[in-house]
């Protein structure tokens, strides 16, 4: 019994912070579609939902906590969280990309697909508006 209720604690660990309906189709290079369809569905499930940094629990506080704000984590201080128009530089695609000062995100999830990912880049090229 003792090794059942271990095994369904490390197995609800490795679900992660959710992934619940995310897809490919239907999201547009919009912030709304992109927070309604990804974020919301995948980063503020049980991380960034609740305490984690940045906070996104509703498109509106995760918009003002990404757009031109400054990482103070210690291990991705001095980047930016998005950067309009600079895909590359944005710390959000770093973390979402293989190639980041913490961790790939979302952390212990489902992966975003590259067309999920491109949606945001996209997003971010053309200004990162609140739209």
């Amino acid at each position: 019994m003792n090794r059942l209720i271990c095994l369904m604690a490390l197995g609800s660990l490795l679900v992660g912070c959710g992934d619940e309906g995310v897809t490919d189709s239907g999201v547009d290079p919009t912030w709304s579609s992109i927070y309604s369809n990804l974020f919301d569905r995948t980063c503020n499930i049980a991380c960034h939902g609740a305490a984690q940094i940045p906070l996104m629990n509703t498109a509106e506080s995760a918009y003002t906590n990404l757009v031109n704000v400054t990482s103070a984590t210690t291990s991705c201080a001095g980047s930016t969280y998005v950067a309009p128009m600079d895909p590359d530089g944005s710390l959000l695609v770093q973390v979402l990309e293989p190639r980041s000062c913490v961790a790939r995100m979302p952390l212990g999830g489902r992966l975003l697909t590259s067309t999920q990912i491109g949606v945001i880049r996209t997003w971010i090229a053309n200004g990162a508006e609140n739209n």
